[in-house]
């Protein structure tokens, strides 16, 4: 009696167990930890999350759950139209007001406050500086004006159907397969943009009854993630958007692609692609991810993708690549993509991997097999939460509110993935196999070159495939990879020469930028840039000017190549094999890097290895060792190869964007004119390695004028003690190295006209360049950049808006530092083929005209605050890569930290006379090149 009751109440207990995992395991997973959200009375939904990357500033999305599938017949093209009307004016906010106010606070239209519209949902992006309270109160007014009170002005909205028509006529091409992959279903008649036709029919009753239908609370959602006290912007949503009433009950459908049905089947000749290809689609609904019964599937999914990848790994005659991914409504697409170049070795492949489904189905996953694939899954989850930016959390968010995905941070996901991984066994896996033996829906995409001799026949794809599916297989015969063993790594300990030692002749710590500067008696100088993060990531770039434009004509084939050729040796006592050892076991990191107008060194650890880092560095440098037989190598290469070109590299070189961006790059001269090829095979045999590492001796050893840049999370003391005892050992020779030459072409005088014909070509893309002499101060850089900005205003103020001519007018400003110092400005649009002189006339016009009329102040003003909130957002404290980048491109141009320094000072100090100045030194008259890319 004992026995039985004990084991009623183990049965018990088991019952219960099972109850509360199938409770919990139907639970809605968690919001990240301090997440506010809501729902208010009339329907509007609401997620804030307080988030200080980027310091100063909050991220708004309104999304607006409605797209171009809820367009009527007579609707098409409305939700992106009305997305564009957003910002022509409201009952409280008449025309642009809203895009002058975020203007005003730094915010650029078009690069931050933006819209776009997709089948399912329209989305509106208000970035916020939060330097002043009521920027947010204004964002939150314009949100709801937004969503309640659009005006519709007839005017406003025919003035808007010519950027659209642009809009249209400029659109990107789809993915050639885009209509085979959703064939058959309302998606096909429901481009957002819509057609000619369509954007000319629509008109201000239209877009008021779309409006009134679709812009309704229960649509709405409202996303806020940004350095802000969600408590007090709770408040503040629920005070602004409480009283908005319903507009309308009309219910918003659902629509999908279809997963059944016949085979659809689409060939294409296409010449940018040297080998055929077969993808083999399988349309499958996504699984969303808002349970944690979902993350389990989603992870049984993830099994299963591995294993298919990882068995047709296996087999060595298949070139094959199997995708499970998000494609388009609720549907996942899980694609087969075979590249061949054989036509008799198709057919053979598609059945081989009918066959790997077929063995998966009939065979349970092995133990062994199933428990590594699970290893591998944790192993790609480091549990680590790295800080994103609140842009990125947004875009979570967005598919919280569209699909009801949940996203999850890295160390949520981890401890799911263990919990849960541990409950998937074999039958699941072969239960999700089966997916591919219910005949789901197939499509075959496929491309081949029109030189290719291969006929690809759909019936015979389908037959091959069928047949693998019916195959007799045996099992699959899994053998474990032994596992490393994790043991240090035993390695030969660098030696180095005996070091010298260099005075501090100044010290020097710029408060703004955070960055301590050190200058050395040996003529280096250490930039010490201590960010937030990980303690002992540390990165160290010597920084010299010169590089490549040292090397004159005759040397340049061999040098070229300098760099490469200098790592493939080893240094001090250390081979090429003794170095990547050394390296593995102290876990540090160097290279050479030989640029057109520079050379350094570049080191970095993960460790805190200070000591071993600082003696790689100097090693590398005066120490470096030849690898002759490596070099050997690459000349036997070279003249294998020499004479061939790749039919890739001819096809790249004559499509028209290359060609225009080559002609761009010359003019301004950067291709510089000492580079050529190995003229023959006599001259690759005569490649001799001592002259490379004369070279390299040469631009190294020479410590004068030496920048030392150290970034990273680390203790700046200890730092700073290990550099100066063997930075300060690096060598000063009296032989005097030219600083970086130029050795481009000079940008010609006058006007000059050059075609690009492109037969695919409908419009015509521009491009003009306008030179002028310049010298380099962060000043004038400055100075440079808002000129660009000012005519990027005008351009969309009156090309796009007023003429309606153009949609996507583009302005870049850069110059080049090497004597003679040149600046540029480079506007780009695209125009019908008959508007093209029109519009030139147009833009001189322009131009003359900011030449002899100055710019509001507020203007100015607007955009002088858009380069502070720039520079704090992308320079912020534990953006290393961006520090990094910044700080080497101002020593390159000028080696002036103190002037960045007062970055802030300088920009402020610019005036609507400098401004005007500029425009008359930048842009002289009679003076561009234009390029015209056109059929």
């Amino acid at each position: 009696m004992k026995t039985k009751s004990i084991s009623i109440l183990f049965a018990i207990i088991s019952i219960m167990a099972n109850s509360l995992y199938a409770q919990n395991i139907n639970k809605e997973l968690p919001l990240p930890k301090g997440c506010i959200s809501g729902k208010l009375d009339n329907g509007l939904k609401y997620i804030i999350l307080k988030n200080t990357l980027p310091k100063k500033k909050v991220e708004f999305r309104l999304v607006v759950n409605v797209g171009s599938i809820v367009e009527d017949n007579n609707e098409k093209g409305v939700a992106h139209f009305l997305e564009h009307m957003t910002f022509n004016g409201s009952k409280k906010y008449p025309g642009n007001t809203v895009v002058q106010e975020f203007k005003k606070m730094g915010v650029k239209f078009g690069f931050g406050l933006n819209a776009f519209t997709g089948y399912d949902k329209t989305i509106y992006i208000y970035p916020v500086p939060t330097d002043k309270k009521e920027n947010i109160d204004f964002a939150l007014s314009a949100i709801k004006e937004s969503i309640t009170n659009l005006t519709f002005l007839e005017k406003e909205v025919n003035d808007e159907r010519k950027v659209i028509l642009q809009e249209y006529r400029d659109r990107p091409a789809k993915d050639i397969f885009y209509y085979t992959k959703i064939k058959g279903s309302k998606y096909t008649k429901r481009d957002p943009i819509g057609d000619e036709s369509d954007i000319n029919r629509i008109n201000s009753s239209i877009l008021k009854e779309f409006y009134k239908k679709w812009y309704r609370p229960d649509l709405v959602n409202i996303i806020a993630v940004g350095d802000i006290d969600p408590i007090e912007l709770e408040k503040k949503i629920k005070q602004e958007f409480s009283d908005i009433k319903q507009k309308s009950n009309i219910e918003r459908k659902n629509f999908s692609l279809k997963t059944k049905g016949r085979t659809d089947f689409k060939l294409i000749k296409d010449d940018s692609y040297s080998k055929s290809q077969i993808e083999l689609v399988f349309p499958t609904k996504s699984i969303i991810q808002r349970t944690y019964k979902n993350l389990r599937e989603k992870l049984v999914n993830k099994i299963l993708s591995s294993l298919i990848q990882d068995r047709i790994k296996s087999l060595d005659d298949i070139n094959c690549t199997y995708y499970d991914t998000w494609y388009l409504s609720d549907i996942n697409h899980r694609s087969f993509v075979n590249v061949f170049d054989k036509e008799d070795n198709i057919y053979s492949k598609i059945k081989s991997i009918g066959k790997i489904l077929k063995q998966i189905k009939d065979y349970p996953i092995s133990k062994e097999e199933l428990e590594d694939i699970k290893s591998s899954i944790l192993e790609g989850n480091t549990g680590e939460d790295y800080e994103r930016t609140s842009s990125m959390i947004c875009n979570d968010y967005v598919d919280y509110f569209v699909t009801g995905d949940h996203y999850l941070s890295n160390s949520t996901t981890k401890t799911l993935y263990e919990k849960y991984l541990k409950t998937i066994d074999a039958k699941d896996i072969q239960k999700g196999v089966d997916f591919y033996f219910q005949n789901p829906k197939m499509i075959i995409c496929a491309r081949t070159n029109s030189s290719a001799k291969i006929k690809i026949k759909k019936r015979r794809i389908i037959r091959s495939w069928r047949k693998g599916l019916k195959s007799d297989v045996k099992p699959y015969i899994y053998k474990r990879k032994a596992k490393e063993k994790e043991e240090k790594v035993k390695c030969k300990e660098l030696e180095v020469v005996k070091l010298q030692k260099s005075s501090v002749l100044s010290e020097k710590t710029y408060e703004s930028i955070g960055i301590e500067e050190v200058k050395l008696s040996n003529g280096v100088t250490l930039l010490f840039k201590n960010v937030s993060g990980n303690k002992g990531e540390i990165y160290v770039e010597t920084l010299l000017k010169g590089g490549l434009s040292l090397v004159n004509k005759e040397e340049y084939p061999l040098l070229e190549s300098a760099a490469a050729y200098v790592d493939m040796g080893g240094v001090a006592n250390l081979n090429y094999d003794e170095l990547s050892k050394y390296m593995d076991a102290k876990d540090v990191y160097v290279s050479t890097n030989i640029g057109p107008n520079y050379h350094g060194i570049y080191t970095a650890t993960y460790t805190n290895n200070v000591e071993d880092l600082f003696k790689l560095l100097y090693a590398k440098i005066y120490q470096a060792r030849k690898n002759k037989k490596d070099f050997d190598e690459v000349k036997e290469s070279l003249l294998k190869d020499f004479g061939k070109e790749s039919e890739t590299l001819k096809r790249l070189q004559a499509m028209s964007s290359r060609k225009y961006s080559n002609m761009i790059l010359n003019y301004q001269g950067r291709i510089a004119q000492n580079t050529r090829e190995f003229k023959s095979k006599e001259e690759i045999n005569n490649a001799n390695l001592d002259d490379v590492y004369k070279f390299y001796n040469k631009i190294f050893s020479n410590a004068m004028d030496m920048t030392v840049v150290i970034s990273g999370s680390y203790d700046l003391e200890k730092v700073k003690a290990t550099a100066l005892k063997y930075i300060g050992s690096f060598k000063t020779s009296k032989t005097n190295i030219s600083k970086s030459k130029f050795v481009g072409s000079a940008c010609p005088k006058g006007k000059v006209y050059k075609d690009i014909i492109d037969k695919d070509a409908k419009r015509t893309s521009l491009g003009y360049l306008f030179s002028s002499d310049f010298k380099y101060s962060l000043k004038n850089t400055l100075i440079q950049k808002i000129i660009r900005d000012v005519v990027q205003n005008r351009l969309i103020s009156q090309f796009r808006e007023k003429l309606g001519m153009v949609y996507s007018p583009f302005v870049l400003s850069s110059y080049r530092v090497e004597a003679p110092s040149q600046s540029f400005m480079q506007i780009e649009y695209s125009c019908a083929n008959d508007k093209v002189k029109y519009l030139e006339k147009a833009l001189i016009k322009l131009i003359q005209k900011l030449k002899k009329n100055p710019i509001k102040a507020e203007e100015l003003n607007g955009i002088v605050q858009s380069f502070i909130v720039t520079k704090r957002e992308v320079l912020s404290k534990d953006n290393m890569f961006e520090w990094r980048k910044k700080i080497k491109e101002v020593v390159l141009d000028s080696g002036s930290i103190s002037e960045f320094d007062e970055y802030e000072k300088i920009v402020k100090s610019i005036s609507i006379k400098d401004i005007q100045e500029g425009f008359n030194k930048y842009f002289i008259d009679g003076q561009f090149i234009r390029i015209s890319v056109h059929n």
